[in-house]
C-alpha cells in the first residue's frame, strides 16, 4: 500500500520538496526495503493514516538538531486525498501525540514559503510562524525560503509567561524541570 501511495503521489511530492529520491519512481522491492529499513532503524517514528485499508498519508517525527526536547514533523498526503481535511486531522493527531504521549516540549514544521496549503494547515492546527529562512530549496515550485512553524506544549508557555520570556527561550532551560 505504501508503494502504491508513493507511486500515486510522485508528481505532487516533487513540487515543494524533492530530495532526489522521492521524485523518481522506484521498483516495488526497493521501496519495500527502504520502508523496512526506516522502521527498523528506530531513528524516526513513522505513522500512517488509512481508510478502508487505503493509505491516505504518511508522517514521521525527526528529532530537531538544536534540541532533544522537540521534534520536527513531516507529512505527506496521498494524491487524491488532498483538500479533504485529512492532512489537518492527521497533523492534529500527530501534534497531540508528540506533546502528550512522547512528552516533547514543542513540535516544529518546516514548510516552503509558497506551499500555501501546508501553511494554512499549520495555522489551523495552532502552529505559530517563527521565522522565514532563505535557503536553497528543492522541488519544482521551491521558493528558496522555508517557514519555520512551532507549537509549544502548554506547560512551557506558562513558565515563559512567569519568567516574562518567549517559550522558545526555555525549550532547554532548567526552569522547565520540576526540581527548579
Amino acid at each position: 500500500e505504501f508503494a502504491q501511495a508513493y507511486r500515486d503521489s510522485i508528481e505532487s511530492m516533487s513540487t515543494f520538496l524533492d530530495l532526489g529520491y522521492f521524485s523518481q519512481e522506484r521498483p516495488y522491492l526497493e521501496m519495500l526495503k527502504y520502508f523496512q529499513r526506516m522502521i527498523r532503524s528506530k531513528t524516526v517514528d513513522l505513522f500512517g493514516i488509512f481508510e478502508d485499508g487505503r493509505l491516505l498519508g504518511v508522517a514521521n517525527y525527526y528529532w530537531t538538531s538544536y534540541s532533544g526536547n522537540g521534534t520536527q514533523i513531516t507529512l505527506w498526503i496521498r494524491e487524491g486525498s488532498k483538500n479533504s481535511g485529512i492532512g489537518t486531522y492527521f497533523m492534529r493527531r500527530l501534534t497531540s501525540h508528540a506533546l502528550f504521549e512522547k512528552k516533547f516540549r514543542f513540535a516544529e514544521l518546516v514548510i516552503d514559503e509558497m506551499n500555501h496549503a501546508s501553511r494554512r494547515m499549520a495555522e489551523k492546527v495552532g502552529y505559530e510562524l517563527m521565522e522565514i529562512i532563505e535557503i536553497e530549496t528543492q522541488g519544482k515550485l521551491g521558493s528558496g525560503k522555508y517557514c519555520r512553524y512551532v507549537l509549544f506544549d502548554g506547560e512551557i508557555e506558562s513558565i515563559a509567561m512567569n519568567y516574562h520570556k518567549q517559550p522558545i527561550d526555555l525549550i532547554d532551560h532548567p526552569a522547565y524541570e520540576k526540581e527548579f
